[in-house]
Order: C-alpha cells, then structure tokens, then sequence
C-alpha cells in the first residue's frame, strides 16, 4: 500500500501562501481529501491492471467450448423422482439428494480455491478499506483542529469586549 500512499510531492511555487492559521488547516484538509482521492484511484487502477494482466496470460481456449452440433438432453429423472415423492413437513430440501446432509460431507474436502479474479477484487476492497480507516483519522485530526480554532476565534471576538471596560466618552 506504501506505493499507492506515497506520491510525488507537488510543485508548491505557485500556491498562494495561506493568511491565518484556519486557512492553512482549510488548505491541509483539502491537499488530504485531493491525496485521498489519489491513492484509492491508485489502489483501483492497480487491481485493473492486475485483471488486465490475468485476462491477457489467459490462454484463449481456457473458456468453455460449446460444439454447436452437441446439444445435451437435460435429465429429468431426478427431478421426476423428488416431485412424485411425498413430502412431509420438516424433512428438508426435497430437491436434495437423499441422505446428504451439509454435516455428513466428508471432513478432508477441501474447499475450492477462490477464483483469480475474486481473490484480486477482494485484495483490492481490503486495501481501500484499511486506507480509509487511516485517512478519516487523519482528516478527523485536522477536521477537529479547524472546529477548536473557529471555536476559540468565536470566543476571542465575544472576550474582547470586556464590560468593565466602558467607552468613555
């Protein structure tokens, strides 16, 4: 995830230099949520080129090859069987095959690997997600930041009146 988070660092000449304090932290959360924006673009971009690259190492006869002179008769035996048989309330699936029950399967069945492209989406979604994670703790810092200084600027303005300080005049 380092090379998604670390970036180029922009060109700063021609930036405006920011007046006062809340400005900067105004400019620091929009350079976080531009930054942010970057790194899940990255982190999508790179799980495109992943696919990409998996779809172009495919050999092209990997896909299913359908003869168009073979056409299969579906069997309806079983299914002739399950609805010719009486059901009784409680006793399951009628569609599943007698006797097999998801507790009685074999213990050293493995299950089926995930599929490639699965396996990229989910590594994808799982960077993004522990990316967000550490960028709303940083854009919450500096959220929090701006709200105590709007805060303490609001009540500088209501102190700096002080009545014991009366115009004369």
């Amino acid at each position: 995830m380092q090379n998604h988070i670390f970036r180029p660092i922009p060109n700063f000449e021609n930036l405006p230099e920011p007046g006062n304090r809340e400005e900067r932290v105004k400019l620091i959360i929009a350079n976080l949520e531009e930054h942010h924006e970057g790194v899940r673009a990255s982190i999508l971009e790179e799980g495109r080129r992943k696919l990409q690259s998996l779809h172009n190492d495919a050999p092209p006869s990997a896909g299913m090859d359908i003869d168009s002179t073979c056409i299969l008769q579906p069997d309806h035996t079983q299914l002739i069987a399950n609805l010719s048989a009486p059901y009784v309330e409680g006793s399951g699936d009628p569609c599943a095959l007698p006797g097999l029950l998801p507790q009685q399967l074999d213990p050293h069945m493995r299950q089926a690997p995930v599929p490639p492209v699965l396996a990229i989406a989910q590594e994808a979604t799982q960077q993004l997600e522990a990316y967000d994670k550490h960028a709303k703790e940083t854009r919450d810092y500096y959220a929090k930041a701006l709200e105590r200084m709007r805060a303490s600027s609001g009540a500088q303005t209501e102190g700096t009146r002080d009545p014991r300080r009366m115009p004369t005049g």
